[in-house]
């Protein structure tokens, strides 16, 4: 019994094997993804010449131009229905030297010699290419058929199926995007040949292209029957009479055709017409007589559809909603509501979100309008906005997060957008036009204490468009925000504030550019006799033509007569200008404007810092144009480093990357929040305070500031310690430290010293409350003021020595007697010193206590470098008012 047993075990293990072999044999499949093309199956022939790529793919990699091969067994009787498909790329145009041919059938695996079997030729000579199937009778070729002339006249990457039917019926079918779409291209009989031994690949090519072939996903054996009815996809309103229904394969054409297929309710019916897309047979173009009501949802009911294997669709009914859809004029659609500092706190999703709403009676479709915040753009999908809606736009990642609130877009590069400083954000149509856009910071939430985040900015006013930070502020819902729904604090904004010139400048020779501070309207803008240019010798000119750009904010005039570098001309406007809300810009002023010279170190210098600010406030930095050049600080930058270390800068940022004009003796403070700063010091000029996005957060006890020009030129450094601050200040938040005076050096600690409490601790944008002047002097010696009165109030408020040599190296002692002649203060001792020095005394003694009121000496010491000494005593009154 048990032997009985074995003997069946092994003729059963016999049979099963044969059975697999002849599967093996009698089928091909191989997609590469094993990274080989020796085993399961194995290929034959010049295997040196090919290989398997990154990508999984079969692909030529030959060495010299020729003919390659590759076969492998397909021992199949072609009395039952095959099948055969692969992907083909050929990255080149066909030619009589460079063409591919894959053999569906052959006797031989020997594809250059003389042979019985069927193939598929992909290129030929001149410009007809087709793909074409020919029969080979040994060395003769017999054409079966052929697709349309031109079918890969150029590079191609094809999805190819050819299918054979018992009686010899052959059908070539493609997806010429590399899917599995499949059209019918050809077709055409033969039955010669009824076996095939293998199924191969041959690549003739010049060694131009000797890596230009690639194949993929290859399948040869009994054909696939498709059991699997057609499935519609998507309803497609393509206009107001027209459908198009796309389904997830191709489509019979003969009950694509058939009207009674198709039924629209609403009093719609049948179609007049059903076409196939003639480049995609799963799409079907429905005309119907009646045209369809612009917001009006419809039903369809489609049954009697097949596909190319007989497969019928379900019967079914779906709904569609026609849009006809309009162009959007600008402020159509514009933005409500921004959340750019989110938190989970309040119970909103936490994640970033922009809100727009439909202000117009206009169907839109956002298909391809753009989002962007000048950095990142993203792209909107197709997707219809209707009257008075309001959709919210956040990240792809959170669309599924913001679905309950109402309709969401999620957009993939969504912009990050920018906390505190905020961000300038812009909505474009398909033609690049800005159909609203929003410059936005924490100024915006009109509320100090939700500017910290949690809380969405929202539109108080959507039927006024202009730009207006006013007409925005903190959200006052419980959540945080509003997102899909009319806004907290929804209600009506007037805007009285008239624009003003924000920048102006030439943009070349040629033309002048003028910015504003918003939008203003093209009344009687564009009239070149509005502006005229005066040099400094009285002659005026006009501009030839103006042109206001789209923003409505930039006007450019384009001038013929010639500038000069250097030379200060005015602007002058004699006409009034006004905003979109009708307020009045009247232009009554002379606006200095100039062609930039070349700066170098030493023409500006830095004036002015305040490295510990008051809390909430931020950061600043003055800068003195102490040459007779007028500058242009466009891509200048800033950037701090280590006490004394300007070398070991940390990462320099970019002051403005806007042109910015820097006149004689002119003063520009550089902070982050210019409207705050003037806030918090109301002395400060406002016009002469600029913004700078990321101006670096300066250490508050010792740093080093360096300035470079737009080359990376230095053009001053400067260290500056906290302890060179009035030493009866106990607070020093808030008070800035100035240069006493711009023609010594920076880096000297006796040239620095404390803003005075009457001029509120800080100068920025004027002559500061320490500036001194220095007048040229006779004496080696000089003190200045005779009195003063050290107590930080603004008025003579320090004690200068001026040291006035030849030539530099002297040896110096400086020395504050009381009328007794006993020592009170040693200012310095025995310290090396320049042509030009000043040395400060602050009326404190030697131990950091103020002097009293009195006359006091100073005793100054000099030693020359050839060893002679000069002494010198001068008298000096300390007073406290």
């Amino acid at each position: 019994m048990q032997i009985y047993q074995n003997t069946t075990m092994k003729k059963l293990s016999a049979i099963f094997f044969f059975l697999n072999a002849f599967s093996v044999c009698a089928q091909v499949q191989d997609d590469f993804s094993d990274g080989n093309f020796n085993s399961n199956p194995v290929w034959q022939g010049d295997t040196g010449d090919f290989n398997v790529n990154a990508s999984g793919q079969l692909q030529l990699n030959a060495t010299i131009a020729g003919a390659s091969q590759l076969t492998t067994q397909f021992i199949a009787s072609l009395n039952t229905p095959h099948e055969w498909s692969f992907y083909i790329r050929q990255n080149f145009s066909p030619s009589s030297s460079n063409y591919g041919r894959v053999y569906l059938v052959s006797d031989q695996h020997n594809l250059k010699g003389p042979l019985n079997g069927y193939f598929l030729q992909f290129g030929e000579a001149l410009s007809a290419d087709a793909i074409e199937l020919f029969r080979q009778d040994g060395n003769n070729l017999v054409s079966i058929f052929r697709s349309r002339d031109g079918q890969i006249s150029g590079s191609f990457a094809f999805r190819i199926k050819v299918t054979r039917d018992d009686l010899g019926l052959w059908t070539l079918w493609a997806d010429t995007t590399g899917g599995n779409d499949f059209v019918q291209l050809s077709y055409g009989a033969d039955a010669l040949y009824m076996s095939s031994v293998c199924f191969g690949f041959i690549c003739t090519y010049t060694s131009g292209n000797r890596s230009n072939f690639y194949f993929d996903d290859v399948y040869a054996g009994p054909l696939i029957r498709d059991t699997i009815p057609p499935v519609l996809n998507e309803i497609v309103e393509t206009g107001p009479s027209y459908l198009k229904l796309k389904f997830s394969e191709s489509i019979d054409t003969a009950s694509a055709q058939n009207l009674l297929n198709y039924d629209v309710g609403g009093g719609i019916g049948n179609p007049l017409s059903a076409i196939s897309d003639p480049f995609n047979p799963a799409s079907i173009q429905l005309n119907f007589s009646s045209s369809f009501i612009s917001g009006q949802t419809y039903s369809i009911r489609i049954s009697g559809i097949r596909d190319h294997s007989g497969n019928p669709i379900e019967p079914l009914q779906e709904n569609f909603t026609y849009y006809q859809t309009e162009f959007a004029d600008v402020s159509d659609i514009i933005f409500t509501e921004l959340m750019f500092e989110p938190s989970s706190s309040n119970g909103l999703p936490n994640a970033e979100y922009v809100e727009i709403l439909n202000r117009s009676k206009k169907f839109i479709t956002l298909k391809n309008w753009t989002f962007s915040d000048g950095t990142a753009t993203a792209s909107f999908p197709d997707f219809i906005i209707s009257p008075g809606d309001h959709v919210i736009i956040c990240p792809s990642a959170s669309a599924l997060s913001f679905s309950p609130y109402g309709k969401v877009i999620g957009l993939n590069s969504f912009p990050t957008l920018n906390n505190d400083v905020g961000d300038h954000i812009v909505l474009r149509n398909p033609a690049g036009t800005s159909v609203d856009e929003l410059k936005f910071s924490d100024k915006n939430y009109n509320n100090s204490s939700k500017s910290s985040g949690g809380w969405s900015i929202e539109r108080i006013d959507t039927s006024f468009t202009c730009q207006d930070e006013l007409n925005w502020k903190a959200s006052v819902h419980p959540s945080g925000g509003t997102p899909g729904m009319i806004n907290s604090v929804n209600g009506t904004y007037i805007d009285k504030s008239a624009p003003e010139i924000s920048n102006l400048y030439f943009e070349n020779h040629s033309a002048i550019t003028i910015v504003f501070s918003e939008s203003v309207i093209d009344d009687m803008i564009a009239d070149p006799g509005m502006y005229i240019i005066r040099d400094l010798s009285g002659n005026n000119f006009q501009s030839d033509s103006v042109i206001l750009d789209i923003t409505g904010r930039k006007l450019t005039l384009f001038i013929s007569f010639q500038v000069y570098p250097g030379e200060i001309y005015h602007l002058i406007i004699n006409s009034e200008i006004k905003d979109c809300a009708g307020n009045i810009f009247y232009g009554n002023a002379f606006y200095p404007l100039a062609i930039a010279e070349q700066v170098i170190p030493g023409d500006v210098a830095i004036n002015e810092i305040l490295f510990n600010p008051v809390s909430g406030g931020y950061d600043f930095i003055e800068l003195y144009n102490r040459s007779s050049k007028v500058l242009e600080m466009q891509k200048w930058r800033m950037a701090e480093a280590p006490f004394n270390d300007h070398n070991n800068p940390y990462l320099s940022k970019e002051i403005s990357s806007e042109p910015t004009l820097f006149f004689p003796d002119e003063y520009i403070v550089i902070t982050n929040d210019p409207v705050d700063l003037h806030k918090k010091y109301p002395k400060s000029v406002e016009k002469n305070l600029k913004s700078m996005k990321d101006l670096p957060d300066f250490n508050a006890d010792k740093a080093c500031v360096i300035l470079y020009d737009s080359i990376g030129q230095i053009l001053e450094y400067f260290s500056y310690d906290e302890d060179w601050h009035f030493p009866m200040i106990k607070n020093r938040k808030g008070v800035s430290l100035e240069r006493i005076s711009a023609e010594l050096s920076v880096n000297a600690p006796s040239n620095w010293c404390s803003a005075s409490s009457l001029s509120g601790y800080a100068t920025p944008g004027y002559k500061n409350s320490a500036a001194l002047t220095l007048s040229d002097v006779k004496d080696r010696v000089e003190i200045l003021p005779l009195v003063f009165s050290p107590d930080n109030d603004g008025w003579n408020d320090h004690l200068f020595v001026r040291i006035k040599e030849d030539e530099s190296g002297h040896l110096l002692r400086v020395v504050v007697l009381n009328d007794s002649g006993k020592k009170i203060r040693m200012l310095l001792n025995q310290g090396y010193v320049g042509t030009d020095e000043l040395i400060v005394w602050d009326g404190l003694d030697d131990s950091g206590i103020l002097a009293p009121m009195g006359i006091y000496i100073v005793f100054t010491e000099i030693v020359s470098p050839d060893g002679k000494v000069f002494r010198n005593k001068k008298a000096c009154a300390l007073n406290m008012r």
